[in-house]
């Protein structure tokens, strides 16, 4: 195989990952579904937020976001509010 065509195969792979029904992967559990599309909404948000929104207690999104973390669905970063412990942006 040419370097060329190696490239191609990959760029197809990706298209076709990125295409793939992503309810496989939430395994259709109706809460990770909703804080999936909230994050695909809103961009950014803290689990305080998402909290609000789909009005779970945050300890549940906690463990929704672990698991969809344990899959490669969703990321974090670290945020700095001020004095104390950083807050989480996903």
């Amino acid at each position: 195989m040419s370097i060329k065509s190696v490239k191609i195969y990959i760029y197809k792979l990706v298209c076709n990952m990125l295409s793939f029904d992503m309810e496989f992967f939430l395994d259709r559990n109706p809460t990770r579904e909703s804080i999936v599309h909230l994050l695909k909404k809103h961009g950014g948000m803290s689990i305080d937020d998402m909290s609000k929104q789909i009005q779970i207690t945050p300890m549940g999104v906690r463990q929704h976001l672990l698991a969809l973390e344990k899959k490669g669905i969703v990321t974090y970063i670290s945020k700095r509010k001020g004095i104390g412990r950083p807050g989480f942006i996903y």
